[in-house]
């Protein structure tokens, strides 16, 4: 697994957001910081989502990454648990469940 100062810097991004519900997809697309916080890395995006029938709307999240033993552990930014990324792995995969959402990472 990666050094969390590995991911230090800036990204740029794109996120397909499926919505099995309406049988929908989404693109998010933006740019995401990494920067050092005493504890491991504060994470931040920002960028526009697009849906369909929607007019694009700017979108931000924040995180936590931690290292966890062989892996990292990512936080919402108030310090809950997102979900775990495990070290070790040639493809690297996360889930998390929220209420009736699921989360694929």
């Amino acid at each position: 697994m990666p050094d969390l100062a590995d991911f230090e810097g800036r990204w740029r991004i794109a996120r397909r957001i499926e919505d099995h519900w309406m049988g929908t997809t989404g693109l998010f697309e933006g740019v995401a910081r990494f920067t050092a916080d005493g504890q491991g890395l504060a994470y931040h995006e920002v960028g526009e989502l697009k849906l369909p029938q929607e007019v694009p709307m700017a979108a931000a999240r924040r995180f936590l990454w931690r290292a966890d033993g062989d892996g990292i552990e990512v936080l919402y930014e108030d310090g809950a648990p997102f979900h775990r990324i495990a070290g070790g792995q040639a493809v690297v995969q996360a889930w998390h469940a929220c209420g009736q959402d699921d989360y694929e990472v």
